[in-house]
């Protein structure tokens, strides 16, 4: 209880301040967004959300603030949440495509996971993009109006070919047809977002993934690897590479992608134990092992590279190794 009660304090003495220094009502909400957006940038959620709901005390119809709290549920995990207040947002902020695209976003992933209200999801993210207020209304030719839109065909296509096996005939076949139809059309969608947003790693990947299905692969190659070129940090990018790669029987490829992530984010453990279990299969016993022990040299906190190490050594499985590792975690300052 003490812990928590710290942890407040800062946003109390915010909450006292600001109530001190003006009791204008629209100098007030505006500096508890202020204040929130100080704390989601430093990571502090819970207080971010405690600073933009006094701010909806303060006004119901401050867009700003129903977006932040939107963005910072997100954060948090809670999409229902999450969706209540972008969705307020974008009514409030008719030109906020950001908070209308997270909507989109949030109801695709519900449409994927909830099989009984996908038609309702369907309806939402078509009233999104096509009613008097959607994105492909006000905004036709923007970056966000693109992305969701060309999403959207992937997701419907994606629903035709799920389909396809369960129907026969030229039911199946008119299925089929119009799933590559929507496919095409996903695709120059999110070519014309990529051209308005150039290598925005959402848009870049789904437009990867898509044309790899389609047996396209040396452009989704060239994509991903210009992405790269511009966001370094992108660990998805080197993931999907490492996968399409391997499937490919590059192995080679697959090593030297695994190498140049290790290079680009030397503090992401995973590239390093996952470059070692490749090696370990691959056969190269002592590269495996150097591999461990680069990532362990300049691992920041030691006790953790030993666990990890060892979690590494237990799934092989050498039970040793793994013993010998969470001792020399044990032991680690």
């Amino acid at each position: 209880m003490r812990n928590k009660f710290v942890t407040l304090i800062p946003v109390l003495l915010a909450v006292l301040l600001m109530a001190g220094c003006s009791t204008d009502p629209e100098v007030a909400k505006r500096r508890y967004v202020e204040n929130g957006n100080s704390y989601f940038d430093q990571g502090q959620y819970k207080q971010a959300s405690i600073m933009y709901r006094n701010a909806l005390k303060t006004d119901q119809r401050f867009g700003e603030a129903w977006y932040r709290l939107g963005l910072t549920q997100l954060k948090m995990g809670d999409l229902t949440a999450a969706y209540g207040s972008l969705r307020r947002a974008a009514e409030l902020q008719p030109d906020n495509l950001d908070a209308k695209a997270q909507v989109a976003d949030i109801l695709m992933l519900a449409y994927r996971s909830d099989q009984r209200n996908r038609d309702q999801y369907l309806r939402e993210i078509d009233s999104l993009l096509n009613d008097a207020s959607g994105l492909k209304t006000l905004h036709p030719e923007t970056f966000e109006a693109y992305r969701v839109d060309g999403s959207f065909d992937l997701l419907q296509a994606s629903e035709l070919v799920e389909g396809v096996a369960r129907k026969a005939g030229d039911a199946a076949r008119q299925d089929s047809a119009e799933a590559q139809k929507l496919f095409a059309s996903a695709i120059e969608k999110l070519k014309k977002a990529n051209s308005l947003k150039a290598n925005d790693p959402g848009v870049v990947l789904t437009l990867a993934r898509t044309l790899a299905v389609l047996n396209q692969f040396d452009e989704s190659e060239k994509l991903v690897k210009d992405l790269l070129a511009a966001r370094p940090d992108a660990a998805l990018a080197y993931e999907f590479l490492f996968a399409q790669y391997t499937v490919r029987g590059r192995l080679a490829d697959a090593e030297v992608v695994l190498h140049q992530a290790i290079k680009a984010n030397p503090q992401q453990e995973n590239f390093a134990l996952q470059l070692a279990a490749f090696q370990r299969a691959q056969k190269k016993e002592a590269e495996s092992v150097a591999t461990l022990k680069s990532y362990l040299d300049r691992a920041e906190d030691k006790a953790y590279a030993h666990l990890r190490i060892g979690d590494y050594w237990a799934r092989m499985p050498d039970q040793q190794k793994a013993q010998e590792s969470y001792e020399a975690a044990l032991k680690a300052p």
